[in-house]
């Protein structure tokens, strides 16, 4: 075997050692790049989650306040319903009390009013009992003449003219 065979044949064998030591170090740099890529990737992905995951739990406590605020605000406006309701069914009771007490107030006047003027009918009617008694007992006293006329006498007041000239027309048709 010549020189250069030989020499071919162990640049055949470096080359083919060389290749085989490159490919063991490239598959390994190869190796090591994939799982750094990968794990760059976890990493990323990760912290991809984590930040949804925040933005999440950020998004729900901004929802439940916004339900509390909501609910918070949905029971100031009921409360308010409530309270306007409830001043105007107490403005038409105490309204309502009024009246009933004006009413009151105006037939506690009428029956006294009714009582006034039965007592002043109960004194007139005394007045002309008192009146005709004393009419009756005037006519009595009266002096019958000889001739059986009898005396005509003159009322002392007004009031007793009528009643005296009641007495004598009643006299008469006797």
């Amino acid at each position: 075997m010549t020189e250069t065979a030989i020499l071919a044949a162990v640049g055949i064998v470096l080359i083919a050692a060389a290749a085989a030591v490159f490919f063991v170090f490239g598959k390994r740099a190869g190796t090591r790049a994939e799982l750094s890529r990968q794990t760059q990737a976890k990493a990323t992905a990760e912290e991809t989650a984590r930040r949804i995951l925040e933005d999440a739990a950020r998004e729900a406590d901004s929802l439940r306040k916004t339900a509390v605020l909501t609910g918070k605000e949905e029971l100031i406006r009921l409360r308010e319903d409530w309270e306007l309701e409830a001043r105007k069914r107490r403005e038409e009771i105490e309204a309502d009390e009024r009246r009933v007490q004006e009413r009151e107030n105006l037939l506690n006047r009428k029956y006294d009013l009714l009582e006034q003027r039965e007592k002043d009918a109960a004194g007139r009617a005394a007045d002309v009992g008192r009146r005709q008694e004393a009419m009756q007992s005037r006519e009595q006293r009266e002096v019958v003449g000889g001739d059986g006329e009898r005396e005509r006498t003159q009322p002392r007041f007004l009031g007793e003219a009528q009643p005296a000239a009641a007495g004598l027309a009643t006299d008469s048709t006797r």
